[in-house]
């Protein structure tokens, strides 16, 4: 199968929505299988979509292809989505909700696939929490040993409107305070690192309440831009882009572009 252009042979056009494929953290292991990267139609939700494509000539992102160069050289840190990956980019380290809810956790087959129905032939149960004991399909042999948080899971400290305070489908609040803690694991932040070598940082919030954290422990209001730019800068200053303030946020920490001045 060649890919195909959605216009001319799917009679689709491109301001259509063809929506989100799925990306997903045990169905990216699968889909790149071991390197071999020969399963990305078989372990999708729209097989066709996945072979097909867009002429993005004089779409906005083609313009700016053209005259920029867009994630050259960018690898994902963690399978599957931008949650998982939002973690890493913070603390290189998935969250864990310890005691996890067996509804939360997937049916695995003894390679560590997600397990199918061998009469509809779809997966019997996907989930956000990896199974402890639970062998991993890309680590072969390896076996997960903590309940860590891996697909898209919403947290206790940002409650979404379809939820309720207490949900147990709700991720704990993370440990990333206190080493000494012994009833949550303490994941250390790219904050604390930097703040180790001694290194300034700031990290600007445009949530409800506009909140600036440093490296010194303060904490303090939102400041304008003329203040910023006159101001003495941190060495590693991150600051969240306008779609933090308008999409919904699935975990305690949202998109974030890391500046250097």
């Amino acid at each position: 199968m060649l890919p195909y252009n959605l216009v001319t042979k799917a009679n689709l056009q491109t301001s259509d929505k063809t929506g989100d494929i799925v990306h997903r953290f045990w169905h990216e292991q699968a889909q790149i299988n071991h390197g071999k990267m020969n399963r990305f139609v078989t372990w999708s939700d729209n097989p066709g979509l996945v072979m097909s494509y867009f002429d993005a000539t004089s779409l906005p992102e083609g313009k700016l292809a053209q005259k920029y160069t867009m994630d050259d050289n960018f690898f994902h840190a963690a399978f599957g989505g931008s949650f998982l990956n939002h973690q890493f980019l913070i603390a290189a380290a998935a969250p864990v909700y310890p005691n996890a809810p067996a509804s939360m956790q997937p049916t695995l087959d003894a390679s560590g696939k997600l397990a199918l129905d061998s009469t509809t032939g779809k997966t019997i149960h996907d989930g956000n929490i990896t199974p402890i004991g639970a062998p991993s399909f890309s680590i072969p042999g390896g076996k997960f040993g903590k309940n860590y948080a891996v697909n898209t899971i919403f947290s206790v400290n940002l409650v979404p409107t379809f939820s309720t305070p207490g949900s147990a489908s709700l991720l704990p609040s993370q440990n990333d305070s206190n080493p000494a803690d012994a009833s949550r694991p303490y994941i250390p932040t790219i904050g604390d690192r930097l703040s180790a070598k001694q290194v300034s940082w700031k990290w600007y919030s445009l949530r409800t309440r506009p909140l600036i954290r440093s490296s010194n422990g303060t904490t303090s209001r939102l400041p304008t831009t003329t203040t910023m730019l006159r101001g003495k800068m941190a060495s590693a200053i991150w600051f969240p882009p306008l779609a933090c303030r308008t999409r919904p946020i699935s975990s305690s920490i949202c998109k974030i572009t890391i500046c250097r001045p």
